[in-house]
């Protein structure tokens, strides 16, 4: 279990918050509003959670934006889908599922079929194409490959971690996850006429700067880590990926991302299919976890 999860652990027993409102009853401002007692100096708070529940469910817990969130990032959150309920929450999307299809790395017909979490932070991604099918798993600061979906697992160098460790965070809301854990330490700018959101998740030390469009639509990121600058732009964002028949849940995710490495082509890719908080594990057999060839420096 990571340290993230301990401390939310702790810290959601001691300072419960009950009575959320769903996101469709946000009126207008409202999400400006901040928590009592402001930013502290060092521009992180002590974190605080909320209780909603959903068609008169039981409750779920979730954690209120920090005061030291500003209105940029609140903004941008709210927009892909991140920031929802009031009061107000910002990783209310903490696990996804998405497949994409096009070019990455050197195949021209990939198919990438990637289950990420951002609490974890893990991702598995199965690549096909060509004559290649792997499966490439990074998961709390360790990477392997299997042979199947939680099986047969074999080590990997470190390299091949750090990229996939970037990869989490060359999705929108994996982006906004580490400008949203960095609270007051976030900066905020103009480029081009454009607001840049700059910011280095302290669970990861990985910074990562995020460019919104005119809507608040994240329009491009860049991660640097592992020595490389890792970048993405995404295109014509969409919230429905099903047949239709189910509404829309304000989860929005591009149909289209291309990733750059040190700024040459990484991948072009499609969006075919996208879930929000899918079911999502990194289960790892011992050999792999005891294995220094397959150990990720970073946290």
């Amino acid at each position: 279990m990571s340290k993230r999860i301990v401390v939310a652990i702790a810290v959601a027993i001691a300072f419960p918050v009950a009575g959320a409102q769903a996101q469709e009853n946000i009126q207008p401002d409202q999400w400006k509003a901040m928590p009592p007692g402001g930013c502290p100096a060092n521009g992180f708070a002590k974190p605080v959670f909320g209780a909603f529940g959903p068609n008169g469910d039981a409750q779920m817990g979730y954690e209120l934006a920090s005061p030291c969130n500003g209105l940029e990032v609140r903004a941008a959150a709210i927009k892909v889908g991140l920031g929802r309920y009031v009061p107000l929450g910002l990783k209310n999307v903490s696990s996804m599922r998405y497949i994409g299809e096009g070019s990455y790395g050197s195949i021209s017909d990939a198919k990438i079929t990637a289950h990420i979490s951002f609490v974890v932070p893990g991702i598995r991604m199965a690549v096909e194409g060509g004559a290649a099918k792997e499966i490439r798993v990074f998961a709390d600061g360790r990477a392997w490959n299997e042979n199947a979906p939680g099986l047969g697992e074999s080590a990997v160098p470190t390299a091949a971690g750090s990229e996939r460790q970037a990869l989490i965070k060359l999705t929108p809301q994996g982006a906004l996850w580490s400008i949203i854990e960095a609270e007051g330490t976030a900066k905020v700018s103009k480029a081009g006429g454009k607001t840049v959101l700059t910011g280095t998740s302290p669970y990861d030390g990985i910074p990562v700067t995020v460019t919104l469009a005119a809507d608040n639509m994240i329009e491009q990121v860049s991660v640097r880590h592992g020595g490389h600058t890792y970048g993405a732009k995404f295109y014509d964002y969409k919230d429905h990926w099903d047949t239709g028949l189910s509404p829309n849940y304000l989860n929005f995710f591009p149909s289209r991302m291309v990733w750059t490495l040190d700024g040459k082509p990484l991948a072009d890719l499609k969006t075919t299919d996208f879930k929000s908080n899918a079911y999502v594990v990194f289960p790892r057999t011992s050999s792999v976890a005891e294995n220094p060839s397959a150990t990720v420096a970073s946290r």
